[in-house]
């Protein structure tokens, strides 16, 4: 701010001001700041990605899909940007132009997790399951994905045959979805020797009533002494 009070047009100044308040989460002041910047600066491919990803986090889906598309078009070995075009375009109700820019950052950067995890939600959401579930893997080395592993040592279950043996289910997502998916519980019940579950505290006597052959636990950390940490 000192250096804007000296040149108040200083295109590199007015940049690291929008980021220092995107940094702490300031953007409707960092959307104005970068829109001066690319006034000056039209082809400042930076300030036009960051522009996009400011109108992201303010809700405007509309307003961000047209910066990121230029920040591609001049740009377009950025795995990251197209990843945030892919956010926008998704938000905008544009399924297969989302698809398109995530394959592009997965492509461009296979290591990107950020982008196979968000087009593992639009997979899922789009019912192509299978590649949906592949890419949704992804969320557990995402750091945006808030996934929280459990301290456990057990092997994850890929559909092998569970006669004589035991599961453990544990609720990733929130109270809605926990209800929803807990239909499936049943299925296991009838393939496991033995089941426990992991549910969001305020649902474990529901279904614990529910399913009265199925050990409920709540979701704590650490875990419920009930349920075994290790083989």
């Amino acid at each position: 701010r000192a250096a804007l009070a000296e040149q108040p047009t200083h295109a590199q100044a007015l940049y690291n001001l929008a980021r220092v308040l995107m940094d702490t989460d300031r953007y409707a002041e960092a959307e104005t700041q970068l829109h001066l910047v690319i006034s000056a600066q039209p082809n400042n491919v930076s300030a036009l990605r960051n522009l996009g990803v400011t109108c992201l986090s303010l809700g405007k889906s509309k307003a961000a899909a047209p910066p990121l598309e230029t920040a591609v078009q001049l740009d377009p070995m950025s795995a990251d940007t197209w990843c945030d075009l892919g956010l926008a375009r998704s938000q905008l109700g544009d399924d297969a132009g989302a698809e398109q820019a995530f394959s592009q950052a997965v492509t461009l950067d296979p290591a990107l997790a950020r982008a196979r995890y968000n087009r593992g939600q639009l997979r899922l959401r789009n019912t192509n399951f299978t590649e949906g579930w592949a890419d949704y893997e992804c969320r557990k080395v995402d750091p945006k994905s808030g996934f929280e592993p459990r301290p456990y040592d057990y092997p994850v279950w890929q559909g092998e045959a569970l006669a004589g043996k035991t599961i453990l289910v544990s609720g990733e997502q929130g109270l809605g979805d926990q209800v929803l998916h807990a239909g499936m519980i049943k299925d296991l019940t009838e393939r496991a020797a033995q089941v426990f579950l992991e549910s969001e505290p305020r649902l474990e006597a529901l279904l614990a009533r529910s399913f009265p052959n199925v050990t409920v636990v709540p979701l704590t950390s650490p875990p419920h002494t009930t349920v075994p940490t290790s083989n």
